[in-house]
């Protein structure tokens, strides 16, 4: 079963500023590829209920797949840079005119939950009977900062 494309066809041309008639499968197809990629990176939503109708999608998320779908449309051949004066074309290193740029990616990830970044706990002497603790600033647990006075707890390597 074909997944429904994020955006709808009328939302499109509205941000597109018109569609003609003449255009409206091409434009399909280009907001079908846009949010499969989407879907690709946010890997953990689909925005489809079980009954294969489209759920409630984040704005964000609406607003890069029109952003993509849009470059893909306006642009089929991937053209980078073109010259008028004795032609010259260059075309993107992509195979397709339809990609996800890295900002996009990251707005996406972030829609969904998706970080690159976590925290481990750390346990040491400094962790667990810490000189003084540090505010953080912005909230959150005070930080544990060194060993009480003549307990080091730690020493350089070839130190005696």
């Amino acid at each position: 079963m074909a997944l429904p494309a994020l955006v709808s066809l009328d939302d499109f041309a509205l941000r597109l500023g018109g569609l003609a008639a003449v255009d409206e499968d091409r434009a399909q197809a280009a907001l079908d590829d846009a949010s499969a990629l989407v879907r690709a990176e946010a890997s953990t939503e689909d925005w489809v209920d079980d009954e294969g109708g489209l759920e409630e999608v984040p704005e964000v998320v609406v607003a890069v797949c029109v952003a993509v779908a849009i470059r893909a449309f306006r642009n089929p051949d991937g053209v980078r840079q073109e010259t008028i004066g004795n032609y010259s074309v260059s075309y993107a290193d992509t195979s397709t005119a339809v990609f996800l740029s890295p900002g996009e990616r990251r707005t996406i990830r972030r829609a969904v939950g998706l970080s690159g970044l976590s925290s481990i706990s750390l346990e040491g002497e400094w962790t667990t009977n810490p000189g003084a603790y540090v505010p953080v600033v912005g909230g959150g647990d005070d930080f544990p900062l060194g060993v009480p006075e003549g307990d080091i707890g730690w020493r350089l390597s070839g130190s005696n």
